[in-house]
């Protein structure tokens, strides 16, 4: 509301993701991309740090950036998969995986994650707390036409857009868990 610009990030960043004083963005370059980690915490000189880099030919998600932790898919020709870090101590965890599927989109909770996981058979959001290991199923599609996009958490609800291959069209849609 002020409109006062509290810090600046130079150079090509993507896909920002805020949780005051830290911010998590994608950076690319020519050949590589990289996910950042901005401390802001004394702005006149911010605390830089890579996260994760790897080749443009592979795709680093939009991170999610809630209450210390870090979230992004990574998908390879090998796989992908699902990665939760904590910030203060740089510890990593892998929440799901998969050599067959598109494990896509995470968005952290105060206590859980959220993510779509397609498959040539169909689309589905998946959920799990992180303090345990049991993946619930929030909502699913069987079949190509209906595929689950993106998600954005808050609370106890996930925010999915679900989007339509033939039309193009997209729509959001709340599914509380």
């Amino acid at each position: 509301r002020t409109q006062i610009e509290e810090a600046l990030v130079t150079g090509a960043a993507s896909k920002p993701a805020l949780d005051w004083p830290l911010l998590a963005f994608k950076r690319e370059g020519t050949t590589r991309e990289a996910l950042m980690l901005a401390d802001f915490t004394n702005p006149a000189a911010p605390v830089m740090r890579r996260i994760v880099r790897t080749a443009r030919a592979n795709d680093l998600g939009r991170p999610s950036l809630v209450r210390g932790r870090l979230a992004w898919h990574e998908v390879t020709q090998k796989g992908s998969r699902i990665v939760v870090q904590t910030v203060a101590t740089g510890r990593r965890k892998v929440i799901a995986k998969t050599r067959i599927g598109l494990l896509t989109n995470p968005s952290l909770s105060r206590n859980g994650i959220v993510w779509i996981d397609q498959r040539s058979t169909g689309s589905r959001v998946l959920t799990r707390r992180l303090d345990r290991r049991r993946v619930k199923t929030l909502w699913s599609f069987r079949g190509r036409e209906r595929l689950f996009w993106t998600t954005a958490a808050v609370r106890r609800s996930a925010y999915v857009t679900r989007w339509y291959a033939s039309t193009g069209a997209a729509r959001i849609v709340r599914v509380d868990f």
